[in-house]
């Protein structure tokens, strides 16, 4: 059986595995005139140390600061990973492909996203130190390889198509690949389940409703998880009723621009089952 694992994932967990936030209270001492810094090792600790110095009439600042294990330690959390997600599918190390995501700026759904900028609110998030060494690692020893034009969703779920229900395993925690028919495993909770055709479909229409607030997709505003369960939930083995209670529901949303928001939003969310994919409502699904 082939392993395809989620190499953003992997690269992730390692590379924050490797490194923790600390919180530096400082304030200069009215009584002594002394400089005082204070080290929390959360933040909910920092905030109660700074408001008992406030109510004895301090002025604390509270500073974070990123403190780093040796980059070893991300590697060996890397080993550990995958060694365990070949341990937990009685695989071999031959069997399994980490992939990676090529530069965000190669993404084709950077081109597509209008309504809103595609992943626009991750520009200042908090990634890890060791990144860039921790997937050069995953490419040179854990048969890495890195997408083109696409993310490491595609790939997964593309390489999973190819193959014959249940000659392959998506590997991950990321809930978009359950639109991916087959075998899955989320390694991060040790948990195997198998996803049909029917709940595959079923989830790609139900995000086309609600967006997905984590990428910045919009989705149909004013529907979340519960009103979308609710208009699909007697229909979700019925594909073309589905498809017609989402246009319905784009429509009352969008008006006369309902067709181009519902192929961005699908394009957006559609994970790739075969090369160079762009989802159309009548082609795709």
């Amino acid at each position: 059986m082939k392993v395809e694992v989620d190499g953003d994932v992997v690269a992730f967990r390692a590379g924050f595995g490797a490194e923790h936030m600390e919180y530096n209270v400082s304030y200069t001492d009215k009584t002594f005139e002394e400089h005082v810094v204070i080290n929390c090792r959360y933040k909910k600790d920092a905030d109660a140390v700074a408001d008992k110095l406030r109510a004895d009439g301090q002025t604390p600042e509270i500073t974070p600061e990123r403190v780093l294990e040796p980059l070893a330690h991300a590697l060996h959390n890397v080993g550990t990973i995958l060694n365990n997600i070949l341990h937990s599918l009685d695989a071999e190390k031959h069997d399994m492909t980490v992939w990676i995501s090529g530069p965000s700026a190669e993404n084709y759904r950077m081109k597509i996203g209008t309504i809103k900028p595609y992943k626009g609110h991750r520009k200042d998030a908090w990634r890890p130190t060791y990144e860039h060494e921790i997937k050069d690692y995953i490419i040179a020893k854990w048969n890495g390889k890195v997408t083109v034009g696409q993310e490491a969703d595609d790939a997964m779920g593309i390489a999973q198509m190819k193959r014959p229900f249940g000659q392959s395993v998506i590997c991950t925690n990321d809930k978009d690949l359950d639109m991916i028919p087959g075998l899955h495993y989320n390694f991060v909770k040790d948990e195997r389940y198998v996803v049909d055709e029917d709940t595959a479909d079923w989830l790609f229409w139900q995000q086309l409703l609600t967006g997905d607030s984590t990428d910045n997709i919009v989705g149909v505003p004013g529907i979340g998880e519960k009103k979308a369960f609710a208009a699909l939930e007697n229909i979700w083995r019925d594909k073309d009723a589905m498809k017609a209670k989402v246009w319905d529901l784009y429509v009352q949303a969008y008006g006369m621009a309902a067709y181009p928001a519902l192929v961005e939003n699908g394009r957006l969310l559609w994970i790739r089952r075969k090369e160079d994919e762009l989802w159309l409502p009548n082609e795709c699904t």
